[in-house]
């Protein structure tokens, strides 16, 4: 039987932008179910290959295979629905809006004909919280409320809401106490024992070592 090939595979990418080379035949390669960790300071183009992945850039070189297919990521939408989502060191929640509201935000469960704002809209989301180890998190409350790490944890929900297979950390413990930190290594644990593969991205070379497959 032939071996699975990789989950995502970036070959010679390369990013220019006015007067600057951003990226420069960069090659990455991530199997299902591993961490694979970026090490490197401001400037070193973490961002720009992060937003690449994302597909809100659009590189000038390169080829992305995904699953063994060649893809073109030409949206943050077009990258989610392939299974790729990027949680940003700055999330991109909604504080005004419940923490049910901001895991669908943009794909509003509507089978049967709920929403969010209803009871089963809330069971849904309070189902990928608990999935995640933190039940306790009320789907019914504002995000603007919670906490900065209650608030990395909805980020993660929305993610898996989407049916992810990758998802994108950057810098998910620029804002985390040492408790709040070892919280995170064991849901990314919990993700890739399901098969999830995580890009963790971070300038802390102590992360790096304890979390990274490779």
């Amino acid at each position: 039987m032939a071996p699975e090939p990789p989950l995502l595979t970036m070959s010679g990418i390369t990013k220019l932008f006015p007067g600057v080379r951003a990226l420069d035949g960069v090659d990455l390669e991530v199997q299902a179910g591993e961490v694979h960790c970026l090490l490197g300071q401001n400037g070193a183009g973490k961002s720009t290959l992060i937003k690449v992945l994302a597909g809100a850039h659009q590189p000038n070189d390169g080829e992305i295979t995904w699953r063994g297919e060649t893809v073109q990521l030409k949206s943050p939408i077009a990258a989610m629905r392939l299974g790729i989502a990027t949680i940003y060191q700055e999330l991109d929640l909604v504080e005004g809006l419940s923490v049910a509201e901001n895991v669908f935000l943009g794909h509003e469960p509507t089978s049967a004909g709920f929403i969010v704002r209803t009871g089963e809209g809330r069971l849904a989301a309070k189902a990928l919280l608990a999935r995640l180890g933190h039940p306790e998190i009320d789907p019914a409350r504002h995000v603007g409320d919670l906490s900065a790490a209650q608030q990395q944890i909805v980020s993660m929900a929305r993610a898996l809401s989407h049916d992810v297979r990758l998802i994108v950390m950057d810098e998910p413990s620029a804002a985390l106490d040492p408790d709040e930190v070892d919280n995170l290594f064991r849901i990314v644990d919990s993700l890739t024992a399901d098969g999830v593969a995580v890009v963790y991205i971070s300038h802390r070379l102590e992360e790096i070592r304890r979390i990274g497959d490779r």
